[in-house]
C-alpha cells in the first residue's frame, strides 16, 4: 500500500488518487518462479460516491494470524479475474493461466 501511496479511509478501505491510476505500477506475484502481473486496471476499482469519483484498491490484507506476524493476503476476485486457476487435488498442485 505504501508503494502505491494508498491511504486507508475511515471505513478501512485503501484509496488512491484517481488522477494517478495510470501512473501506478504493475504488481507482480511470483509463484514457483513464475511472475503473474496485475496491471493497475485490474487492482483499482473506480466508482462514484456522492457525485465524486473514488478509486479504491481491490486487494487488502486479512487479519488472520500467520507464522511470521506479517499479514496474510488472499488472491481474491481481483486476481481470479485475470488468471484462470486450476486445482489439481490429486497431485496436490495448483496452476494458473492468463484469462486474457
Amino acid at each position: 500500500m505504501q508503494a502505491i501511496d494508498a491511504q486507508q479511509s475511515q471505513y478501512g478501505m485503501y484509496m488512491v488518487d484517481c488522477s494517478q491510476v495510470n501512473n501506478l505500477p504493475t504488481l507482480s506475484f511470483v509463484i514457483s518462479g513464475v511472475a503473474l502481473p496485475l496491471a493497475p486496471s485490474a487492482y483499482i476499482n473506480q466508482h462514484y460516491q456522492n457525485g465524486y469519483q473514488c478509486c479504491s484498491v481491490g486487494i487488502a490484507p486479512t487479519y488472520l494470524p500467520s507464522h511470521n506476524g506479517q499479514p496474510l493476503w488472499i488472491f481474491g476476485d481481483v486476481f481470479l479475474r485475470e488468471y484462470y486457476s486450476i486445482y489439481d487435488c490429486t497431485n496436490n498442485r495448483l496452476g494458473f493461466a492468463s484469462a486474457g
